[in-house]
């Protein structure tokens, strides 16, 4: 008796850990018998170093993950990582291809974000509160 009232408590400190410093968000899979979390100790863009990504791929990874937004379109990222069109387009293909990248939208209204699954966004929307009063706390002390 009790267990389950903590059962499961530590997710949310696992994902506010995560994107406040700015690692590759747990991936999580679920079905009726279990529950995977993996995690990484590792940038975002650091977690690719044994796959094929190269150099112009990491660019437009790490445009995405430093503009504060969640998606960019291509003119955004043209923009952000000073390549050309045809760098851009063809590595957003390969990054769409390895479903390292996700895309949103279609024609003028198209934005390339990071990928995540159901559970991850449940997850993240939990931590928002915390990270709230975090901003708010470090806010007042500016402030004092």
């Amino acid at each position: 008796m009790g267990d389950g009232e903590r059962a499961g408590q530590g997710g949310e400190k696992i994902y506010e850990a995560a994107v406040t410093s700015k690692f590759r968000i747990p991936s999580i899979s679920t079905n009726i018998e279990q529950t995977n979390l993996k995690i990484w100790k590792v940038a975002y863009l650091g977690s690719f170093d044994g796959e094929s990504v190269d150099e112009n791929e990491k660019g437009i990874l790490k445009s995405i993950m430093v503009s504060g937004n969640t998606m960019l379109s291509h003119k955004e990222i043209e923009r952000a990582t000073g390549l050309s069109r045809a760098f851009v387009t063809n590595s957003l293909n390969s990054l769409l291809d390895k479903g390292i990248l996700v895309k949103y939208g279609r024609a003028r209204s198209t934005k390339y974000g990071i990928p995540s699954s159901d559970e991850q966004l449940m997850a993240q929307l939990q931590i928002i509160p915390s990270l709230l009063r975090k901003i708010n706390s470090q806010f007042v002390r500016k402030n004092d």
